[in-house]
């Protein structure tokens, strides 16, 4: 919710003898904030919650692979990319709060919504002769 920055001198103010109460206003941030950093309840810029089952840099290569894989015109549908997720998984042998290793819609959700470069669309079929129509066909 805060810049890096700000939260960082607001801890080395109170690391310098500074009191919470007064670094708070210093700085306008929390007090209860600044003192949990203080006692090292977790650290400044760290994401609250815990850590996601696959690294930063896996979801960023899972994204690449998604997008690639679409422009190729192979779009994948959720369930070929948790099954792709469940593999993946099960090779590493990871232990992981899933059933049977495999994320369910609610993970499914929260990597959409880390990564704000996909998003979830449905296909609709048309017919053979409504896929051949062309700009010409139109305008002719």
């Amino acid at each position: 919710m805060y810049d890096r920055t700000i939260m960082d001198s607001a801890v080395e103010d109170v690391a310098n003898g500074l009191s919470v109460r007064k670094a708070a206003i210093k700085w306008s941030v929390l007090r209860t904030t600044l003192n949990d950093l203080k006692l090292g309840h977790y650290e400044s810029g760290s994401r609250p919650g815990p850590n996601t089952v696959l690294s930063t840099n896996e979801e960023q290569l899972l994204e690449e692979w998604i997008i690639k894989m679409s422009q190729r015109g192979l779009p994948l549908i959720r369930d070929n990319l948790l099954d792709s997720i469940q593999q993946i998984l099960n090779e590493d042998n990871r232990q992981t709060p899933f059933n049977l290793n495999r994320p369910g819609d609610r993970w499914l959700k929260l990597f959409l919504k880390r990564h704000p470069a996909l998003s979830e669309r449905h296909v609709e079929s048309i017919s053979r002769s409504r896929g051949a129509l062309t700009e010409a066909c139109v305008r002719g």
